[in-house]
């Protein structure tokens, strides 16, 4: 009976180590390839990529397939264990090297590499799984405790060892499955303040492969008020950067959001990945006049307000619950900036808006004439230069450039009415400021411009226009009667309206946004398929897909020569889904704060 059960048990024990053979054989080949699709010809960091993997294959085929298969030595089965636990993360770090060096990979190199990858993965765990001591005919192994210094040595080696591990499957859990993500800024306040944490979920996405453009397939696309973490469009640094990212963002991930390397050499932290809303989706075109999004879809259809971005957009902090707005840590509309005003915040700019929307083109047709000649007559009267004293050449430059900012040329209003009475042909400016712009004027009824934005950002450089109009004739008009200008109401008023004109400019560009995309041409253009545009929800502390970072001049109006200036970062532009990592729906903490994100959208509405 013992030697019909030996020669059974021997049956099985042949039978196991071909399947064995033949499973580790496959694990072999396919690392074997797997470096040489690693090779590099350049002298760089990717040199070290094929024969890292090519020394661990060669090392675990000679105690795999010729110590523990061919010559059944047993011993070594916790060794082999071992380096097949480890086979994948080792490929993959010769996969990351390959990538971080100066020579590029082709595409179809890519992809072999990374099938070749998952076929080293696939058949690890299953020779794994041959090898568990429940299922081996080996059985248990056993292994004799080491004692004293031995021991402490073996521990700490242990406890290495499930570090590295755990390291290497939250990573690969990161990278391919989810991501804990902390909150970095209040772009997004109220639905997240800094702080919190959220779960993005990254699987749908098609996460790429690390620095390649080897990715899954993606397997869902996005709606508006979809919250998703992307790669910032922004800091598109080079292959240097795309490494230096992926080591920060791999300590990240390893040390559950506690460690953050992301910095630039100044010590500031870099802003990527972001985490915005969708606010535009493929084939829109949009526009945002006095925070409502418009949006359409061919150029001949008119535009029409997206209603579910006012369930999201935040204007006023100030009407936050009080629960909320004590986490706050700034609110911008406060920040008066250049000078002190006694009146700022959310009211001042619908102020401002709606005397705009008010203004009517007529008469100030009719004011811009009047201030225009009113100033010329001035001009005679103080026997100073006209209109015929100078060709355009010399007079139209007299005020241009960047001092046509508006804070500028109100801040010296003096000293640019001075001029305009001391140089040749200042009254020429001065009337050319005050009326070109009325032949940019359709007839009644009619958009300036032909669209919503282009007709208010007129309106808004006529309102300042107008305002500094009046501001430099009453200078010369004090300055004939010698009255105190500092005890003028008159002036007084204009500077008070400046003020409030001049904030307003700071927000323009939080407030609205021109119609995007657009052809080089000047022509409606669409978001393309598989992209998208994004915005923070806290609309004026959102450095997002509306603006750029470095602020630069620009005309408040594109349709008046002679406009006003502001301090601009408008550049909109819209995100591929390749670059997306994945979308939130879930935020874990803090934990009075848990929820998913749709109920709280719910509750907002």
């Amino acid at each position: 009976m013992k030697d019909i059960i030996a020669y059974f048990y021997k049956i099985r024990y042949n039978f196991f180590m071909k399947k064995l053979f033949i499973v580790l054989c496959a694990v072999i080949l396919s690392t074997l390839l797997f470096s040489v699709s690693l090779f590099s010809g350049n002298f760089g960091i990717e040199l070290l990529a094929m024969p890292v993997t090519l020394i661990f294959c060669l090392v675990l085929g000679f105690i795999a397939l010729l110590k523990l298969v061919k010559q059944k030595q047993t011993k070594y089965i916790g060794a082999v264990r071992k380096m097949l636990e480890y086979l994948p993360f080792v490929a993959l770090v010769s996969f990351v090297l390959r990538h971080a060096g100066n020579s590029e990979t082709g595409y179809v190199i890519d992809i072999i590499s990374v099938v070749l990858w998952v076929v080293i993965l696939v058949t690890s765990l299953l020779a794994l799984f041959m090898l568990n001591e429940k299922r081996s005919p080996f059985g248990q192994i056993e292994n004799k405790k080491a004692k004293g210094i031995k021991r402490v040595g073996v521990e700490i080696l242990e406890w290495l060892d499930a570090f590295i591990q755990a390291a290497f499957v939250v990573s690969l859990i990161n990278i391919f499955i989810f991501q804990l993500y902390e909150i970095p800024s209040e772009s997004m306040v109220p639905e997240f303040l800094i702080g919190d944490r959220v779960v993005v979920f990254k699987t749908s996405a098609g996460p790429s492969f690390p620095l390649s453009p080897v990715s899954l397939p993606q397997l869902r696309s996005y709606k508006r008020g979809d919250i998703v973490v992307f790669r910032n469009p922004h800091n598109d640094t080079g292959r240097k950067g795309e490494v230096k990212n992926f080591i920060n963002q791999l300590v990240y991930m390893v040390s559950l959001t506690l460690v953050n390397l992301n910095y630039d050499e100044k010590g500031i932290p870099i802003a990527d990945p972001l985490v915005k809303r969708v606010c535009g989706e493929p084939g829109e075109q949009l526009m945002m006049v006095d925070g409502v999004l418009y949006s359409r879809k061919s150029a001949a259809a008119p535009y029409e307000a997206v209603s579910a971005d006012s369930n999201w957009a935040e204007w006023n902090l100030i009407e936050l619950p009080s629960e909320t707005r004590k986490n706050v840590r700034y609110f911008p509309l406060e920040d008066t900036g250049y000078f002190p005003m006694e009146e700022v915040g959310y009211s001042v700019l619908c102020q401002i808006e709606s005397e705009r929307k008010e203004l009517n083109i007529d008469e100030a047709k009719l004011e811009s004439i009047f201030l225009a000649n009113r100033f010329e007559n001035l001009c005679y009267l103080l026997h100073q230069n006209g209109v015929e004293n100078a060709d355009k050449s010399s007079w139209s430059k007299i005020v241009s450039g960047d001092n046509m900012w508006i804070y500028r040329m109100f801040s010296n209003n003096e000293e640019i009415t001075r001029n305009l009475l001391t140089t040749a042909g200042g009254a020429a400016w001065f009337k050319a400021f005050m009326t070109e712009w009325i032949n940019a004027c359709p007839v009644e009824g009619e958009l300036i411009g032909g669209n919503l934005y282009d007709d208010t950002m007129f309106r808004l450089n006529l309102m300042a226009k107008l305002n500094f109009g009046r501001l430099v004739v009453r200078n010369v008009e004090l300055l004939t009667s010698n009255i105190a200008a500092s005890k003028d109401s008159v002036k007084a008023e204009c500077l008070a309206n400046w003020h409030k004109l001049y904030y307003y400019t700071i927000w323009t560009d939080s407030r609205n946004m021109p119609q995007f995309p657009l052809n080089a041409d000047g022509s409606a253009a669409f978001i393309p398929e598989n992209c998208y545009f994004m915005m923070g929800d806290n609309r004026f502390n959102s450095l997002d897909m509306r603006h750029c970072y470095d602020a630069f001049f620009a005309p408040i109006s594109n349709l008046d020569p002679y406009s006003m200036n502001y301090s601009s970062r408008m550049a909109p532009q819209y995100v591929s889904a390749k670059r997306i990592l994945g979308s939130t729906a879930l935020r874990f903490w803090p934990v009075n704060r848990f929820g998913t994100l749709k109920a709280n959208l719910v509750e907002k509405k």
